[in-house]
């Protein structure tokens, strides 16, 4: 009886030293700060895409970069596609920012295409758990359903985690999303015209 006993404790304990670690799932969200500035009527509508990231984004997991090293864990993943999480967060935010509904995140249907549109590439994105994070975006904006280019521009973005957590890690990338955002709200306004 007593070996019963023992072997019972001794495969619990094991059961339990071999529980994987909680299975964390991230995206972005669209920011909840107050907004200013005058409503922006855009003839046509707005659409955000397509957004391209480095090729090493193209996985399930969060990337980590430390040292010209690509870090993930199988323990910390995307709920879905970055590209068109992040997408989607710019169109919100700028539809907030603008006092614009007609904003549209990519991929859009063929036969409803915005006339106005941002095509964004994301040159750099990440940073290391803890460490200064950096998001380097290139965008063109473009009339006539993407026919006709009004100004390309590129900017930097940084922000720095709380702390080594995978969570304060996406809260920091989050945050360059918000501030992207924020430039290209700057950036519609100054090249297009508003129509009356």
């Amino acid at each position: 009886m007593r070996f019963l006993f023992v072997v019972a404790v001794i495969w619990q304990l094991v059961a339990c030293a071999s529980a994987p670690e909680h299975l964390q799932r991230y995206t972005f969200a669209a920011s909840a700060a107050d907004v200013g500035g005058e409503p922006l009527p855009l003839a046509g509508g707005l659409g955000v895409g397509p957004v391209e990231l480095p090729e090493f984004w193209r996985q399930r997991e969060v990337v980590v970069i430390e040292d010209n090293r690509i870090l993930t864990s199988d323990r910390h993943l995307w709920a879905g596609d970055p590209k068109l999480a992040i997408s989607r967060v710019i169109a919100a935010n700028l539809s907030r920012q603008l006092h614009l509904t007609d904003v549209w995140a990519h991929p859009w249907d063929s036969r409803t295409k915005p006339q106005k549109q941002i095509v964004l590439v994301i040159e750099s994105f990440g940073g290391g758990l803890g460490e200064p994070a950096e998001l380097i975006a290139k965008w063109r904006l473009t009339d006539d359903f993407g026919l006709r280019p009004i100004a390309t521009e590129r900017q930097k973005f940084s922000a720095t985690p709380g702390d080594r957590s995978y969570p304060a890690y996406v809260a920091a990338l989050n945050q360059m999303i918000d501030d992207l955002s924020k430039a290209l709200e700057q950036s519609v306004r100054q090249n297009f015209n508003v129509q009356p």
